[in-house]
């Protein structure tokens, strides 16, 4: 039965650094030194990911900024992010905003998803270039319409809350459900507080409810405390609605994961 004028906890947007991918395994190891010293870009980036982790030698944060520096160099996005992450983090390189501000440049410019991603946090929050919104959501637009999850729900908050963009129920809802189809549990959370609020939505909670649980069970706090409320006031026959929609739409994730592999 839905409910109105029931409220949510929302979730804020998440203003994090994306990192690269894991390192090349130890097999792969010998053939990976050998290109990265003969100039190839990929396996630069590489060793850069394997002194970074220290995984498969001893971790060496300087190491590995001089070898995501020799790919970045030759115009290899990964390493253009990975280096302005460096740069972000102080991490084997000393701390310079404005100098990571210039490599995620590079990186979003190739249209590198983390790049242009990691240059819109840089434009939130005012580091290594001056603070704007509007440059904000347009770079999360470019990173989330190749379907970073992380993008879309960042870009799904702009909308929802009017940061650097019109105010938007209806498309705070299409971009949290694209990151939630993903299995991303904070825009199931913020998905489900959408349709519990009629916020963008017809007000339901019982897709609020399915959303919601799927959030709460990646362990998100805030929608374990919102599933908790509407536990509390939803009728028998909903919540049994409610259990089923949350199956139904878990098979969904994991098949399109699948899938994708």
């Amino acid at each position: 039965m839905a409910r109105r004028g029931r409220r949510a906890i929302l979730v804020p947007i998440l203003a994090v650094l994306v990192q690269a991918a894991a390192p090349a395994p130890a097999e792969d190891l010998f053939a990976v030194v050998e290109r990265a010293g003969k100039g190839h870009a990929d396996s630069q980036f590489r060793m850069g990911l394997i002194y970074l982790e220290g995984d498969i030698v001893s971790k060496d944060a300087r190491q590995a900024a001089g070898w995501f520096r020799k790919a970045a160099e030759q115009g290899y996005a990964e390493a253009e992010n990975q280096l302005g992450l460096m740069y972000s983090e102080g991490e084997g390189v000393a701390q310079d905003h404005r100098e990571a501000v210039r490599w995620y440049r590079k990186a979003a410019g190739q249209g590198h998803a983390n790049g242009q991603f990691n240059l819109a946090v840089k434009y939130l929050l005012g580091e290594g270039v001056t603070k704007d919104l509007r440059a904000t959501a347009s770079w999360y637009r470019k990173a989330a319409d190749q379907g970073l999850p992380i993008a879309q729900h960042n870009l799904g908050v702009m909308h929802r809350d009017g940061i650097g963009v019109a105010r938007d129920g209806r498309q705070a809802r299409d971009w949290f459900r694209k990151a939630a189809e993903q299995g991303d549990a904070l825009a199931q959370t913020n998905l489900g507080a959408l349709y519990i609020m009629g916020d963008g939505v017809k007000q339901d909670d019982v897709r609020g409810y399915a959303w919601t649980s799927l959030g709460a069970e990646q362990g998100n706090e805030i929608a374990k405390d919102n599933r908790a409320m509407l536990r509390r006031t939803m009728t028998t026959g909903d919540l049994l609605e409610a259990f089923a929609l949350a199956v139904r739409l878990g098979e969904r994730i994991r098949e399109r994961a699948e899938a994708a592999r």
